[in-house]
């Protein structure tokens, strides 16, 4: 189970936040200038250094995914460079997790990075499309019900 009270967690959800404002672009993983959500997950977890996993040659045969991402490949990349967190979807998972989520006909194909605001509140952290940008928000409203499952980098 992921420790959240591991330096590590902390590292990862500070790198997660130094992406927010990075705009959004397909295909894309460079701070400050452009990323989606895969690009944020794997550079905010090489910043943090809790993934070890990943390589440019480990992620070759992933990479030519397409701007709707096929679920079932990209379900191959998060199985090879995270560990599945044994939670129900429905429960929130701590702090510096990734959310594999549901997005258009609810199949899953979105990622995001769980956090916590100083005011207590669940947040999530995600490169997202319709907004433009890498942006922090509540884990709430339609967001807790997307989830598919839990996930962590192998560094914590």
């Amino acid at each position: 189970m992921l420790n959240t009270d591991s330096p590590q967690a902390v590292l990862l959800v500070e790198a997660a936040r130094r992406w927010v404002g990075t705009p959004y672009r397909h295909q894309h993983r460079t701070r400050g200038h452009a990323v989606d959500c895969v690009g944020l997950v794997i550079g905010a977890g090489l910043d943090a250094g809790v993934l070890p996993t990943w390589s440019e040659q480990a992620w070759a045969p992933h990479s030519a995914y397409g701007r709707a991402p096929n679920p079932e490949h990209m379900g191959r990349a998060i199985r090879q460079f995270l560990n599945p967190i044994d939670l129900d979807p429905r429960a929130t998972a701590p702090d510096g997790s990734v959310a594999f989520m549901g997005w258009r006909e609810h199949l899953p194909m979105h990622l995001a990075i769980m956090a916590t605001a100083a005011d207590g509140r669940r947040t999530m952290i995600h490169a997202y499309a319709h907004i433009g940008r890498v942006v922090e928000h509540g884990f709430d409203g339609p967001w807790p019900e997307r989830v598919v499952s839990w996930w962590s980098y192998p560094g914590i």
